[in-house]
Order: structure tokens, then sequence, then C-alpha cells
């Protein structure tokens, strides 16, 4: 974690956010794990400790907590990280 919050020169972090989406068609609550803001770019990240992979399920969780920030708020997400430290895969990229 600490090389990436070097890695991007994240400035400020907002963590442990519940957030509601009330649209026409799709109403949720969710929870965002973390938020970081680089100089002139903002992260979203999730922490999975699953020992399985679930790929396609992270993802779909990841654009609807997307959806659930930038719905509440004027932030841009630019790229969405997900930690799992127990998996191969430490760090997952997805730009949605």
């Amino acid at each position: 974690m600490n090389k990436f919050i070097y890695k991007h020169k994240i400035t400020h972090s907002v963590t442990n956010l519940l957030l509601a989406s009330i649209e026409s068609n799709l109403n949720f609550y969710g929870k965002v794990d973390l938020v970081l803001k680089s100089e002139k770019d903002w992260f979203l990240c999730l922490f999975k400790f699953s020992k399985s992979s679930f790929e396609a399920k992270y993802m779909y969780e990841a654009i609807l907590e997307k959806k659930l920030i930038e719905n509440n708020s004027n932030i841009k997400i630019c790229k969405v990280f997900v930690f799992n430290p127990l998996n191969d895969i430490i760090i997952r990229e997805y730009n949605l």
C-alpha cells in the first residue's frame, strides 16, 4: 500500500463511506472502502480477502461503487484498484 501511495502521489484519503444511489430505475446502498486523491485524479480502492478469485464479481462491485461516488459528489473516479493479499493478484486495476 505504501508503494501505491508514493507511486500515485496521494494527497487525501476518505474511508468507510456509506452512500445511497437513488435513481428512477436502480436504488441501492453501498459501502465504499477507500477513495484516494492525487494531485489531479481520484482512485477507488476495494479490499477483498477471499482465497478464490472472483474477477467478475469484483469488477461489478467496482462499477456499482464508482456509480455511488460519482452520483453523490462531483468526484470522477479515474481508476479502480482491488487489493487482495490472500490471492496471487495483489492489485487488480480496472479502467471503468
